[in-house]
């Protein structure tokens, strides 16, 4: 919960922005390099996507990111894209 200037707490679904956890179906995916504290990896993404995208295949076949709060996996080659849509 964060404090409001009353001293008042609010609660985290009040908030606006999401706090969940990453699942734990995603947690063994190895997460991408440079995650900042707030917006994860949203700043390198916005500043270069082709260049950050291209990049993750360097870190396994699936990689997780963390955009503000927000948990994806990336596929990163055609193998495990059709492993993950198909079975």
């Amino acid at each position: 919960m964060r404090r409001i200037r009353s001293g008042a707490r609010v609660p985290p679904e009040a908030s606006g922005r999401p706090e969940t956890p990453a699942p734990p179906e995603i947690l063994g995916i190895p997460a991408a390099p440079g995650r900042l504290p707030v917006f994860g990896h949203l700043p390198r993404l916005a500043r270069r996507p082709l260049q950050f995208l291209c990049g993750l295949g360097d870190f396994g076949p699936l990689v997780r990111l963390d955009l503000m709060g927000w948990h994806a996996v990336v596929a990163t080659s055609p193998e495990a894209a059709h492993d993950v849509l198909v079975s």
